[in-house]
């Protein structure tokens, strides 16, 4: 039913509607009593939108750009908030007097609103904004990771992402219940299961026909609910040239055409959610685990689709190949970058011809190239099948996968997410991309999704110096857990676009994104930092990642090391033949082994004991000793030789194992000279020459170690290796003196029953502060590279029992070492201090000037 509004908005609704026509939204692009579910709200309601803009045809929440409303009973906020679902980032509240414009967020709130109009002034505001309300412009605000200038003040970058994720959610549910339903009738009616791949693709014809319905194509119209089953899929089936087998059963046929037609609405979607129900509801555990299969989430191929300028290659010679496809996600985002590419005057025909020419995807795995095939033809709604998908083993040599090796020859972008398995001796994706850039022009660009293991790993230094060789410029994002939900292994993007003419370095980009930012990256595309560096095509063979603070650790690269200092007695504690902990049955929850324990542990001295430290987990804090315990050290029980050995007696530095989290603040140490013995979780120093036990675990616990551990380890574990390379400052004896004795100060602060105030936890982080300025000073780092270190650590917490806070203020530009801003004479030279000794000033410009200053 169309909907209605009050003849007072109508003068003011048409007005509106000729100012969107004005400025491009025409045709099919500007939809009247526009349909859509209402994804925000339990059941999906139906919401009908009085007018709607679009920057292209399908249609769909992703290119949808202005809603148009009339007040009914709501307005404001909760008016907007019915029209979220839509996914248009602005809307026009129409009421009887004026028009308010709106900016649409996840959350609505009265502050979104932008601006009023009267009825005269509605012409001249779509006239002003124009350039930045017209449909390019708002997809261009949509788009996170366009290259070009954006107005962002209207778009709420979360709202389509929030919007997805509920769709993706109700999807994923309602399909799994289909499958059930329709598994167990097949198995009722034929006493057999049925085969999942022709389960899966009755499901998948299904959702087609779905999409054609909802999308008005000619011929898909049926009145008075779901259609008849087998007239649908035979439509289906005709229309894309389709002759796959699928189930037989007629019951089982109805049922997933009734409960699909029922339950979703295709009106208003993007088809990128198929890839998420291919990924998430589709593939088996083991597929999944037998094939590799990771599948690419659409945002992360829309990121490298877009930081890849494909915008300079020749409109005819745009040819993107996808190997290993799976569901096509790449060639998805793909498309959607041609489309906006291309000449406005292309027609739909015209458009699909010429998809079909440049896109070309190639897997062994046919059941997600039927649904790449599903999701390829959705986009290109409603445009028959033609598609270049290949079944073939794009490892295989150019006679047995002929048309993968041809199309890789004239291809001018290649996008891959390969299996993280191996062939033989290699990596799979270290051999696929070394025949990627044996065989393909020289010009091609790429983007890859790799492991992490490829920025450093020995299986991957040949490519890593042919990248390097061929390209002057590349991109690398380092990712955390959890972006690929089936990955097992961290990732990394690799983009390459622009091929060298003359030797010389290639310039890196590295951007990275921490755990904490996770969901901003996918939502998005917001990294949580870049660091940039040059390699020759040497230095690439043996990394090519860029270390957070880079320019620090080149600077640092001549400091003597930790190994050094120790020569090399850096080690792991004592390890048991005996397992102290196991996995509860029917959980993931790891219990202790009483018995064994008991053995080996022991809260007072035992014969064949001493004492100890059983765990880093808890209560070890920076100079703090954690619990001690007495360990059994009898030899029958020890694991490896040599722990149990180690000079125990001597003074040493005591250092966790594992992280202490996932910020940078990831290490704790304690100088030891009572002779504890301690437990593989801790590492222990044992210093040599000029090197005392306070002054390493001053160095351990000190910003420049915590942040080189923290760049280099981004799992739980710490490498005894990693804490060899540590650089090490350099110290007169003077401060050598003056470490020792605030170590030993702070060491005995808390008094021996432990008491914390309010006045120790202040002189305690007094006394912090002076230890890492003095162990900065040590490095003379210039106060620009100190104050980058520094702010790695702002906002996180330390390992200390108090919050010790950062180290300047946000907005703090020293001209000075940390060393000197902490100084009682820099601390007195303030122009508050000035003010307060210097005789009375009476100029007034001069007082408001200090006193600005502070």
């Amino acid at each position: 039913m169309a909907l209605k509004h009050a003849d007072p908005q109508k003068r003011l609704f048409d007005p509106v509607l000729a100012g969107l026509r004005s400025i491009g939204y025409r045709g099919a692009l500007l939809r009247t009593n526009y349909v859509f579910r209402d994804w925000f709200q339990s059941g999906q309601p139906e919401r009908i939108v009085p007018a709607a803009a679009f920057a292209q045809t399908p249609v769909s929440y992703d290119n949808a750009c202005f809603a148009v409303v009339c007040s009914n009973g709501k307005c404001d906020k909760d008016l907007i908030a019915d029209y979220r679902a839509l996914g248009a980032p602005m809307a026009f509240e129409v009421r009887n007097e004026r028009v308010l414009l709106w900016k649409v967020s996840r959350q609505p709130s009265i502050e979104d609103q932008r601006k009023v109009l009267r009825l005269n002034e509605i012409p001249g505001v779509f006239q002003r904004h124009a350039n930045e309300w017209n449909p390019e412009s708002v997809l261009r605000a949509k788009n996170i990771t366009t290259p070009l200038p954006r107005q962002l003040d209207f778009v709420d970058l979360g709202l389509i992402p929030a919007l997805e994720e509920h769709i993706r959610e109700n999807l994923d549910s309602l399909l799994r219940e289909i499958i059930y339903k329709a598994d167990n009738l097949h198995q009722k009616r034929t006493k057999r299961k049925p085969d999942f791949e022709e389960l899966v693709r009755l499901v998948f014809r299904a959702l087609t026909g779905k999409v054609m319905h909802d999308r008005g194509l000619r011929g898909f119209e049926f009145a008075g609910g779901p259609p008849d089953a087998n007239e649908l899929l035979k439509k289906v089936g005709k229309h894309y040239g389709d002759k796959k087998l699928i189930v037989q059963d007629q019951a089982t046929r109805e049922l997933v055409v009734r409960d699909l037609w029922e339950n979703i609405d295709f009106r208003n979607l993007s088809v990128e959610v198929l890839s998420y129900i291919w990924e998430n509801t589709l593939v088996s555990r083991k597929s999944r685990k037998s094939l590799s299969i990771i599948a690419t989430p659409p945002t992360v191929a829309r990121y490298i689709v877009r930081r890849l300028p494909i915008e300079e290659i020749p409109e005819d010679q745009r040819r993107i190949v996808e190997p290993c496809c799976g569901c096509g996600t790449f060639l998805v985002a793909a498309l959607q970058r041609l489309r906006e590419l291309l000449p406005i005057h292309f027609d739909e025909a015209q458009r699909h011809s010429y998809f079909v020419e440049m896109l070309s995807g190639f897997d062994i795995e046919a059941f997600g190239q039927e649904v790449a095939w599903s999701c390829l033809t959705l986009a290109d709604f409603p445009n028959p099948n033609g598609w270049m998908l290949r079944k073939e083993d794009v490892l295989a040599s150019p006679e047995r996968a002929p048309h993968f090796h041809r199309a890789l020859s004239n291809a001018a972008v290649v996008l891959c997410n390969p299996p993280f398995g191996r062939l033989g001796a290699h990596r799979k994706p270290a051999e696929l991309l070394a025949r990627v850039l044996e065989r393909s022009h020289e010009n091609v660009m790429f983007g890859f999704v790799l492991p992490r293991v490829f920025l450093s790993g020995a299986g991957y230094r040949d490519v890593r110096r042919r990248i390097a060789e061929r390209y002057a410029e590349i991109e690398i994002v380092s990712l955390p857990d959890r972006v690929f939900a089936h990955a097992e292994s961290q990732t990394t993007l690799l983009l390459a676009s622009h091929h060298r003419n003359k030797p010389g370095p290639t310039a890196v980009l590295h951007r990275k994104v921490n755990d904490a930012d996770r969901q901003v990256f996918l939502r998005e595309h917001t990294v949580s930092r870049e660091d940039r560096a040059s390699y020759e095509p040497r230095e690439a063979e043996k990394r090519m990642e860029v270390p957070i603070l880079h320019e620090i650790w080149e600077r640092l690269a001549r400091f003597s090391t930790l190994r050094e200092a120790t020569g090399g007695a850096i080690h792991r504690g004592i390890q048991w033949n005996l397992l102290l902990t196991k996995i509860a049955p029917g959980t993931k929850q790891r219990v202790a082994i009483e018995q064994n324990v008991q053995k080996l542990i022991s809260d007072s001295l035992r014969p064949g004991f001493r004492r100890g430290l059983r765990s880093a987990e808890t209560d070890f804090c920076s100079y703090e000793c954690p619990p001690v315990s007495y360990l059994n050290v009898e030899p029958r029980y020890q694991r490896l030789r040599g722990a149990f050995d180690l000079p125990w007696d001597r003074p040493k530095v005591i250092v966790n194992k594992n992280r202490k989290g996932r910020g940078p603040w990831c290490l704790a140490a304690c100088a030891d000279n009572s002779g504890l013995v301690c437990y593989q979780s801790f590492i222990c120093l044992w210093p040599k020459g000029e090197w005392t036990a306070p002054l390493l675990a001053a160095v351990m616990n000190s910003p420049v170690a915590n942040a080189f551990v923290a760049v280099r380890e981004d799992k739980r574990n710490i490498r005894v290796e990693t804490l060899g390379q540590i650089p090490l400052p350099h110290f007169s004896p003077e401060q050598e003196q003056e470490i020792t004795r605030f170590v030993e100060e702070y060491e005995h602060i808390w008094g021996d029953d432990g008491s914390r105030t309010d006045e120790t936890e202040s002189h305690a982080r007094w006394l912090l502060r002076r230890i890492d300025s003095i162990v900065l000073r040590g490095y003379g780092l210039p106060p620009r590279l100190e104050k980058e270190l520094l702010e790695y650590f702002r906002g996180h917490k330390r390992s200390v029992p108090f919050d010790f806070g950062d180290y300047y203020p946000p907005d703090f530009t020293p001209c000075v070492p940390l060393w000197m801003v902490d100084s009682p004479e820099f601390q007195k030279s303030t122009a508050a201090n000035f003010l307060q000794n210097a005789p009375a000033i009476t100029d007034p410009e001069l007082v408001a000037v200090l006193n600005e200053l502070g």
